[in-house]
Formats: C-alpha cells, sequence, structure tokens
C-alpha cells in the first residue's frame, strides 16, 4: 500500500518558494518532496510521521499525508470521478489509456485544464471513435 503525501511550500512556516523541493534527512533515511502530491511507502509515511519536524508542517499544511486513491473500473463511469484534478499527469495518462467509456472520457475533457492530460484525452476519443 502507498500513501500520498502532498507538499504546499506556500503553507509552510515561512512560506517556500512555489517549486523548492523539500528535503527530509534522518540518517540513514532521506526524502525529497516536490510540490503538489509525493507518492510514498507505507513505512517511509510513518518515518516521516516521526520526523521532529512533520508536526510543524502538519499543523501549517505544507505536508499532509493521505491514502492513495483507489482507481475507478475505467469502464464503469457510476464509480468514477467527474474529473482527473485529484491524479497527477502520469496517473491520469494510465487511466486514460485503460477507459474505454466515451461519455466518460468526454466528461473528463470538458473538465480538464491541462495541456498533456487534454491531449491524452482527445487522442483515446480519436483511437476508439476511429476502431
Amino acid at each position: 500500500m502507498t500513501k500520498i503525501v502532498v507538499y504546499r511550500p506556500e503553507a509552510c512556516s515561512p512560506p517556500r518558494g512555489r517549486n523548492s523541493v523539500l528535503k527530509i534527512d534522518d540518517y540513514p533515511w532521506r526524502l525529497s518532496f516536490t510540490p503538489g502530491d509525493n507518492q510514498v511507502s507505507d513505512e517511509d509515511a510513518e518515518r516521516l510521521r516521526e520526523n521532529s519536524d512533520f508536526e510543524r508542517y502538519e499543523n501549517h499544511g505544507g505536508l499532509v499525508i493521505k491514502d492513495a486513491p483507489t482507481n475507478p473500473s475505467p469502464s464503469d463511469s457510476s464509480s468514477a470521478p467527474a474529473n482527473l484534478s485529484h491524479l497527477n499527469v502520469g496517473e491520469a495518462e494510465n487511466l486514460i489509456s485503460q477507459t474505454d467509456n466515451l461519455v466518460l472520457l468526454n466528461l473528463w475533457l470538458t473538465a480538464e485544464t491541462r495541456i498533456t492530460t487534454r491531449a491524452d484525452l482527445e487522442r483515446r476519443i480519436a483511437a476508439l471513435t476511429e476502431a
């Protein structure tokens, strides 16, 4: 099982630059977080919680640990999310490539703002309509 660590540099105290990387070192263990969602193992999430600096980051909203989302069935629009905003570009691309439901793909395309993910959706829709 994995966890998602959300790093929000603007919520740290003091606020960090929006593209700053956070490095947590507890020898011999080290983690780096880029802004946004970062996937880590359950073991690394527990080590992070035990780190002396974690509570300070958590209290300000700079770091949040949450469970990784479960992927919906690619063809079942009743259990699928209304948009792909909770997924990073790679996760969205993977889900799009597995989805055969044109209604769902068009719904995601309408809600999507990321250029690369819109292009993935458009390619998948074209592939399914041409087949």
